[in-house]
């Protein structure tokens, strides 16, 4: 298995593989069933997604390809093949709307869910973008790199807003947490 995901929501999991497939899994039983094999990728799957809020999955996959998948029919929507490099990394905004990816071809992309269409090209790694990660709605992508950058863009127009690490080692994972929510105290 090259990814997994979990959706509390949906007590489902789905699992990418080299086998070129992604596997999803109802975890609502002790054995975890199969629910659908997913295949419509033509090399191995690195990273998978779910959608918050709509029946929808994004993977990653090493055909240079961004799938979304309908997990209810269990079938492919659509796939962005912008790249004919490696894709490794897909993540999706808090609202569902849109998923960016990172690839080999030193961009992360924005894509647009609703309309399925390319929203923005982040340029200016001398390196593989490894890991992105989408900030709340998905008005702010953070890439990293083999080139040992982080970088905040606007994911709508696919402006660089600033480098925020530079060191000597290729950044391969990202993750944005939530905001905090103000805790009321006492003075």
């Amino acid at each position: 298995m090259r990814g997994l995901a979990v959706s509390a929501a949906r007590s489902e999991l789905l699992s990418a593989s080299f086998d070129y497939a992604i596997i999803h899994r109802s975890l609502t039983s002790s054995h975890s069933a199969i629910l659908h094999r997913l295949f419509g990728h033509e090399a191995a799957v690195n990273d998978v997604a779910f959608v918050p809020g709509r029946p929808l999955a994004v993977s990653a996959s090493d055909d240079g390809s961004v799938g979304v998948w309908n997990l209810d029919e269990g079938a492919l929507v659509t796939r962005f093949r912008d790249t004919g490099d490696k894709i490794l990394d897909v993540t999706v905004s808090d609202d569902g709307a849109v998923t960016a990816s990172a690839g080999w071809d030193h961009t992360a992309r924005v894509y647009d869910l609703e309309s399925l269409t390319e929203r923005a090209v982040m340029r200016g790694h001398d390196g593989n973008v490894n890991t992105v990660a989408l900030a709340g709605e998905g008005n702010i992508l953070y890439s990293g790199s083999y080139d040992g950058t982080v970088r905040q863009w606007n994911a709508r127009t696919g402006e660089q807003l600033r480098i925020i690490l530079k060191h000597g080692w290729g950044a391969t994972s990202l993750r944005v947490l939530p905001a905090a929510t103000p805790q009321p105290h006492g003075g």
